[in-house]
């Protein structure tokens, strides 16, 4: 269990290996070159991918409607309209830093951490329960505005398309440079969505899931392995019509990548040991609780 994560998302993470090949011959060597040099334009490449799969573009539905305040895709089996949100903002900037080194002296002046001396390096997962929540506040900001404008986004195409019950999944896009480790960057998601109106309901009711995934690489192994990843998170119970889909759609992405890389893809669970020193280990499921 997380303490900054209570009960709201139940998640899977999984990676997309690109690996390299023993023998490099020049054309895989130009692949490489492309892979792990060239950033892939994410947004555009993740939207040829739903019209592939059979997506279709809410804008195209209704074109007389200003699309900005709508989703962007339907998907008619099962009903699901998503929207796309692409997060470019590094994990730490400026700001960042000395919001957090303020934040570290007053951890250390209440007791919470023990003193840093000289360059000290401080791993959310390793703080206590409190530092955690504080650490989490100090970032959730962004992803507030994220999810803010999805759901509202969701919440207008169900009506404006007479599909009230349809799923309502954000598939969220990490395409920084730099950025947090997933179950970081998950934790700071929850407790985005923790957040409830005066009368005790849910703000968020329209985000019903949110799969949380890179399309460029986010880190490489030092056996040459680059590698995505791929977290669908449910808030509730997860329907399995849309567990089913989620995962015909992953199977389906990761193909794609491949086919459009001209390289060989495949899956890794969250734990695998390859990933062991370059992301938090164990990540292959976290279930939390109240």
């Amino acid at each position: 269990s997380s303490c900054c994560a209570a009960a709201i998302l139940r998640f899977l993470l999984f990676f997309i290996a690109f690996p390299a090949s023993t023998a490099i011959d020049s054309q895989t060597l130009d692949g490489l070159i492309m892979f792990y040099k060239m950033r892939i334009l994410a947004e555009r490449t993740f939207e040829s991918f739903v019209l592939k799969f059979g997506g279709e573009l809410v804008s195209r539905l209704i074109s007389n409607v200003n699309p900005s305040t709508n989703a962007d895709y339907l998907f008619r089996l099962p009903d699901i309209v998503a929207e796309l949100k692409c997060v470019e903002r590094e994990a730490f900037t400026p700001d960042d830093r000395d919001k957090l080194n303020a934040l570290a002296l007053d951890w250390m002046r209440r007791g919470l951490i023990p003193p840093i001396f000289g360059r000290g390096r401080i791993h959310l997962r390793n703080l206590p329960p409190q530092c955690q929540l504080e650490w989490v506040d100090l970032h959730k900001g962004p992803w507030k505005r994220k999810l803010d404008k999805a759901n509202k986004q969701i919440k207008n195409t169900k009506a404006l398309l007479k599909v009230p019950n349809a799923c309502g999944i954000l598939f969220l896009l990490d395409d920084a440079t730099h950025s947090f480790p997933p179950k970081d960057a998950i934790n700071f998601i929850a407790g985005v969505l923790r957040s409830k109106k005066p009368d005790g309901t849910q703000i968020y009711s329209h985000l019903d899931w949110i799969v949380y995934f890179s399309v460029n690489p986010k880190m490489v192994t030092p056996d040459s392995v680059g590698l995505k990843f791929w977290i669908p998170a449910y808030r509730h119970n997860a329907d399995e019509g849309i567990s089913a889909f989620l995962e015909s759609f992953k199977h389906g992405w990761i193909r794609y990548l491949g086919d459009f890389l001209k390289m060989k893809s495949f899956e890794i669970p969250g734990e695998h040991s390859s990933i062991e020193g370059n992301w938090v280990p164990g990540l292959n499921r976290l279930r939390v609780e109240d």
